[in-house]
C-alpha cells in the first residue's frame, strides 16, 4: 500500500497556516481554505518543513539594542515591528534564504 500524500494547501510550500483559524495564507491566492489546491501547488520538502526559521530569512533584521544579550532577537522588515526570538518562530510563505555577505570587497 502506498502513502501518497493527497495535494492540499496545507502542505504546500506557498502557504502558511493563520493562526486564527484552519485557514491557509498562499502567496498567490491570499486566505484559502486548508483543503484547497491550486495549479501552482508544491510540496513542502520534508527537510523544509522543519528546519525553516525566521532567523535564516533575509527580511529577518536583528535587533540593536536587544541583540546584545540575545543574538537571536530581532524583527521581521515585512509582517511586524515587534522584537521576537527567531529560532523559535518557523518561517513565512516570504521565507528567502539570506545570501551570503561579500567581505572583503571595497
Amino acid at each position: 500500500m502506498l502513502n501518497v500524500q493527497k495535494k492540499i494547501c496545507t502542505n504546500c510550500v506557498h502557504g502558511s497556516p493563520v493562526p486564527v483559524n484552519r485557514d491557509i495564507l498562499c502567496h498567490f491566492k491570499g486566505i484559502v481554505s486548508s483543503n484547497y489546491c491550486c495549479s501552482k501547488h508544491r510540496y513542502i520538502p520534508i527537510n523544509l518543513r522543519l528546519k525553516r526559521k525566521c532567523i535564516q530569512c533575509e527580511h529577518f533584521i536583528h535587533s540593536a539594542e536587544r541583540g546584545k544579550e540575545n543574538k537571536n532577537i530581532g524583527y521581521c522588515k515585512l509582517f511586524t515591528v515587534r522584537t521576537f526570538d527567531g529560532t523559535a518562530k518557523n518561517a513565512c510563505s516570504k521565507f528567502s534564504t539570506k545570501q551570503a555577505r561579500m567581505q572583503g570587497t571595497a
